[in-house]
């Protein structure tokens, strides 16, 4: 037993070894061996498995941030069609629209399940159907006449009710209050009805459902019994905008610097300036992205009722959240500082300008926070 742990442990820190390399062979990038290496990365970006996406974006990233040679292939290789570039800033903008999709989705799920469903409307051959009904004759009997004798104990209790009821009705004196009423009701059922009865009354739907409640809760405020059960803020918003079940924030990050980088780089490293066409697209689509984030933790996520520790400042304390609000963040600012000048060259409202250098504005002043 003790070797099979000892074998086991082993296989794990040899595998956390081996899957944090950098995706590197002798120094460069894996895909520099490939006949076609711009087509091998785009195929990894695009791979249905999560593994081999996360590695292709993640050695998209080591290209653009430090191999300038390989940098400028993807600009240059417009023999492919769509070009090299096309390919891959449309993926990377699927990530970052990702990200808003899955918030719109749910909060389309979320309104869709608190909207009361619509009562249907009777059609005119249901009115019709309705009118041939033959409505029973009317009871002639007199109401206050005797009834028979009853002969059981529930019968008993409900004529002592019948009775009571009849008084209140056909009597000319004022009307009792209706705590005396109830009093005499809760009186001859106490005389009357056996005590399983009671308990049965007492223990209604309601009531069953409170203790219920009640019993759950305190099963789930237990720290270390109840942890399973619970649904967090942090680990619900991090499903929604990183993905689940498995999360994707390291490829979104990857997809975010690597964009914002090829974008930046292109006014000296793009001969054909097919980036300036884009750059209103990739502006605006990191801008949605941010704001989405925002407006889904502060006021579009509500806390789970079994997050019994639930505290409001957990909204800002998201950590793969925040990864990628950072990334969004630096790389609108990147993108920005490079092609500011030329705003109108490539597009860009004033309004735009000004909402996304705003966005930006706050991460500069949360950085001074920071260091103070």
């Amino acid at each position: 037993m003790f070797l099979l742990t000892l074998l086991w442990d082993f296989a794990n820190i040899a595998f956390d070894a081996y899957i944090t390399q950098e995706p590197l062979r002798k120094g460069k990038p894996i895909t520099d061996a490939s006949k076609d290496p711009n087509g091998t990365l785009i195929r990894g970006l695009d791979h249905r498995l999560k593994t081999a996406k996360s590695y292709a974006f993640w050695e998209l990233w080591l290209i653009t941030q430090r191999f300038p040679d390989r940098r400028k292939t993807i600009y240059a290789d417009i023999d492919r069609n769509p070009t090299s570039w096309r390919q891959v800033s449309e993926l990377c903008l699927g990530e970052i629209k990702g990200v808003s999709n899955r918030i719109t989705t749910f909060i389309e799920s979320q309104s869709s399940v608190s909207k009361p469903k619509p009562v249907p409307t009777p059609d005119a051959t249901d009115s019709t159907n309705q009118k041939e009904k033959v409505v029973p004759p009317l009871k002639t009997d007199p109401i206050l006449a005797a009834t028979p004798p009853p002969k059981t104990q529930t019968q008993r209790a409900a004529q002592l009710a019948s009775n009571l009821a009849r008084q209140q009705g056909s009597s000319t004196s004022p009307p009792r209050p209706f705590h005396e009423v109830q009093r005499a009701l809760n009186y001859s059922a106490k005389k009357l009805l056996p005590s399983s009865t009671l308990k049965e009354i007492e223990d209604s739907p309601k009531t069953m459902r409170q203790k219920a409640g009640g019993l759950v809760m305190w099963f789930v405020s237990i720290r270390w019994l109840g942890s399973f059960m619970r649904q967090t803020f942090s680990k619900r918003a991090t499903a929604v905008v990183c993905g689940s079940p498995t999360s994707r924030t390291g490829i979104i990050v990857d997809a975010v610097l690597s964009l914002s980088k090829l974008a930046t780089e292109s006014l000296k490293e793009d001969p054909y300036g097919q980036v300036a066409k884009d750059v209103r697209t990739i502006v605006a689509s990191m801008v949605k992205a941010l704001k989405d984030i925002k407006g889904f933790m502060l006021e579009g996520l509500q806390p789970h009722w079994s997050d019994v520790n639930f505290r409001e400042s957990e909204r800002q304390r998201v950590e793969e959240v925040n990864y990628v609000v950072d990334a969004l963040k630096e790389g609108l600012g990147s993108v920005l500082g490079a092609f500011g000048e030329y705003a109108a060259g490539v597009g860009l409202s004033e309004k735009e300008l000004q909402e996304a250098k705003k966005l930006v504005a706050s991460r500069e002043m949360e950085e001074r926070k920071g260091k103070v």
